[in-house]
């Protein structure tokens, strides 16, 4: 199966936390392709900052992570941010910007997936909004951790 991942689900590979087994069986599965853009791992290194600044983490183990990172994602499909993806964010913003509130880095992802992708892929995200946006836009998801009644899911980054 092919999955894309947006960072919200991806974090949850290398930072335990409520869905991380999920997402560990959906990687490590070998019959899974792995599908991010290069911002999702721009989007994990600026967590591990975050975590460092409110001293979560050490430096030592921002750099432990990050490798752990670097290794596992040469087993993934990254793909770069063109010009076309950000066009396609901008169109995504216009028809979700207002209602249901997507937000710029979100519609990036949600643009890779629409120009990379194909309907039988699933979106793997733990944020409401992109799979609430990615179900409109014709796409199965995949939520780890999906909210408990009265209380968001957990936004990373």
């Amino acid at each position: 199966m092919k999955l894309f991942f947006d960072t919200s689900a991806l974090v949850k590979y290398f930072q335990r936390e409520d869905g991380s087994d999920e997402v560990q069986a959906l990687i490590d599965d070998q019959a899974n392709e792995v599908w991010a853009l290069s911002l999702a791992l721009l989007e994990l290194h600026s967590s591990l900052f975050r975590r460092s600044r409110s001293r979560e983490l050490t430096d030592d183990e921002v750099k432990e992570v990050w490798s752990c990172v670097t290794e596992v994602a040469t087993g993934f499909n990254i793909e770069s941010t063109s010009e076309a993806i950000i066009t396609e964010a901008h169109n995504l913003l216009l028809r979700f910007g207002k209602k249901p509130g997507l937000r710029s880095l979100d519609a990036i992802h949600l643009a890779g997936l629409s120009l990379l992708g194909e309907k039988t892929w699933r979106v793997v995200a733990c944020d409401t909004v992109v799979c609430e946006v990615a179900r409109n836009m014709g796409y199965k998801v995949i939520n780890p951790a999906p909210a408990k009644p009265n209380q968001p899911a957990p936004k990373i980054v």
